[in-house]
């Protein structure tokens, strides 16, 4: 490979000298590190990350325009501008966004049905907001989501990743639910169906004990999916219905029911398979350790999953709450213009805030300053409206920012800003063992559910 002038330094990134090609290389692999993949030859200009949801793959991503973009920014930026390249390569950020852009009849090939656990993408997200996955529960630790497969960006360097439909995609195109998951189950339609492997079982009565064989079929290849057809592929057993087990995106055990004394007998048999395919499995390839009951599309547990792999619907909500407002006009401006542009504001407010309510305490950004912080907004406001209030969009807007540095001086992190999570500025820590925070809402949920900051901060990290 040629170099340029400078041997130490490739042509990808010829603009650099020695010293500012290693730093460039040191501060790409501490972010790398954060995801588990430090220590990679970045000479040749790209650098291998995980990527992509559910169907998770180590792709390729070049380095040149991540290298541009320190050239042209202060260095004491780059390890930001690396961390954050780095997290949005992993997150199909840019992928996320085409999706948000294009219209519904562009995306509609790719959209197929997914069965998960149903975990909310991020710590604190209510399944409406913007940035998380379209999911819908069918029993308890059973979920469906959409998953859009091949999704490019806008830069033609991008690998294409296969991607869970956020709802910002979802809202973008103006659909719902039910309308993306019978486009996704019109497509698994027009694809091959399972494999089926045939076994007999001899399992007691539950009234007399005596054997008697019982049939069950194991289907392969990208089966899971097609628990959500068995009316099409067995419309008899679809309306008398049948055990089955989900463990992995590529193993549907189905078992019908011969005779009512043996539901005990083969439901305990479907989630001793079930069992024993996850131990076979990848972890990213499971789905669910329990057995259900399946009836007119309709399912129902019947051994409950394993604990970790189960989460709850929440109990029915009021009618949602007005979300704060972004107070700075994004318009055509960069995420990161308008975010340096809140934070400045923010920070300038802080000397009238201790000149204000200093006889409350020190606001030195301690958890324990936090008290401080709710008793100034609870002696404001009275109500969840008045929080709300566009007349008080200065106090919950420099409140949010005050946790926010909390969080962050307190546990590590950064603000982050980007069109496709939403409009409100948000907290981010390094991956793989970090959380998210957004802090007017975090705000905004504490005086609604009669919970506090402190609790706010406890959750995050």
């Amino acid at each position: 490979m040629e170099t340029s002038a400078a041997a130490a330094v490739p042509d990808w990134c010829a603009f650099f000298d020695e010293d500012d090609y290693e730093l460039f290389c040191e501060w790409v692999d501490d972010a790398c590190s954060c995801f588990g993949a430090e220590g990679q030859d970045l000479s040749e200009g790209y650098v291998d990350l995980a990527a992509g949801q559910i169907n998770v793959d180590v792709y390729t991503f070049l380095l040149s325009r991540l290298a541009e973009r320190c050239r042209d920014s202060p260095k004491d930026e780059w390890h930001s501008i690396c961390f954050g390249q780095v997290d949005a390569w992993t997150t199909g950020e840019a992928q996320h966004e085409w999706l948000a852009r294009a219209p519904l009849d562009e995306v509609r090939g790719r959209l197929r049905p997914s069965l998960g656990q149903g975990h909310p993408q991020y710590v604190g997200t209510a399944p409406d907001h913007p940035m998380e996955i379209v999911r819908r529960r069918l029993a308890r630790g059973l979920w469906v989501t959409i998953l859009a497969e091949e999704v490019p960006s806008d830069d033609d360097d991008d690998p294409e990743l296969d991607l869970e439909v956020h709802n910002a995609a979802m809202s973008a195109w103006g659909a719902d639910p039910d309308q993306l998951l019978g486009i996704a189950l019109d497509n698994l339609r027009a694809t091959q169906p399972p494999t089926w492997q045939e076994y007999t079982a001899k399992l007691p009565r539950d009234d007399t004990g005596e054997e008697v064989p019982v049939a069950l079929a194991v289907g392969s290849g990208d089966a899971a999916a097609w628990a959500l057809l068995l009316a099409d592929l067995f419309p008899e057993l679809d309306r008398e219905g049948l055990v089955v087990g989900v463990p992995t995106q590529h193993t549907l055990i189905l078992c019908p029911l011969p005779d009512p004394v043996l539901s005990g007998g083969i439901a305990e048999l479907v989630a001793t398979l079930v069992r024993n395919e996850l131990a076979r499995g990848a972890y990213d390839d499971r789905i669910s350790s329990g057995a259900y009951w399946y009836r007119d599309g309709q399912f129902s547990v019947l051994v409950e999953p394993a604990e970790g792999d189960v989460e709850d619907p929440p109990p029915p909500s009021a009618p949602p709450t007005p979300g704060p407002e972004f107070d700075i006009e994004a318009g055509d401006r960069p995420s990161a213009e308008v975010l340096a542009q809140w934070l400045a504001k923010r920070e300038a407010t802080v000397p009238g805030w201790v000149s204000a309510y200093g006889d409350l305490g020190a606001w030195d950004f301690s958890p324990e300053s936090l008290d401080l912080l709710e008793s100034l907004v609870r002696g404001v406001v009275v109500s969840l409206d008045d929080l709300t209030d566009p007349a008080n969009r200065e106090l919950l807007q420099g409140a949010a920012w005050y946790l926010g540095e909390v969080m962050i001086r307190t546990k590590g992190g950064e603000w982050e800003l980007r069109e496709v999570y939403g409009s409100q500025p948000y907290v981010n820590q390094p991956k793989p063992y970090g959380s998210m925070a957004f802090p007017m809402t975090s705000i905004v949920n504490a005086f609604k559910d009669g919970g506090t900051l402190r609790e706010q901060l406890d959750r995050f990290g």
